[in-house]
């Protein structure tokens, strides 16, 4: 039933009651909304914390080329490999088996243009310290 209803001879006790549940749930209204900011405010935070600890490049980009002299040659690109020398064994066993005996290949980051590995193509007989 409602407020008027009850109390039909005093209009004042009526909107007085009104109003009463009217600030009450503007209360309750206003510190909902004060809660749903504050959440929405700390989960951007999290999000961009978590965005600056990710790794920039989960899988890193290799150029592999082939130097000799003052020639540069390109042999391939390699995604997501280790930036060890081991990965450059293909290419220099390619260029054996090509009769390129000379020069060294160089394993190069894609994004710094930093040389991460060297190795010396060398023929199949000799040993390259």
């Amino acid at each position: 039933m409602s407020t008027t209803s009850l109390h039909a001879s005093g209009r004042l006790d009526a909107t007085l009651s009104r109003s009463t549940n009217l600030t009450a749930t503007h209360r309750l209204l206003m510190t909902q909304g004060r809660r749903t900011v504050a959440r929405a405010r700390w989960e951007m935070r999290r999000a961009a914390n978590l965005r600056d600890a990710a790794p920039s490049d989960a899988r890193p980009m290799y150029r592999v080329e082939h130097w000799l002299n003052h020639r540069v040659a390109d042999l391939g690109v390699l995604d997501g490999a280790s930036g060890h020398h081991a990965a450059l064994a293909p290419f220099t066993s390619f260029l054996r088996l090509r009769g390129r005996v000379e020069g060294e290949v160089v394993l190069i980051e894609a994004a710094s243009n930093r040389v991460v590995a060297r190795r010396a193509v060398a023929p199949a007989g000799r040993r390259v310290a």
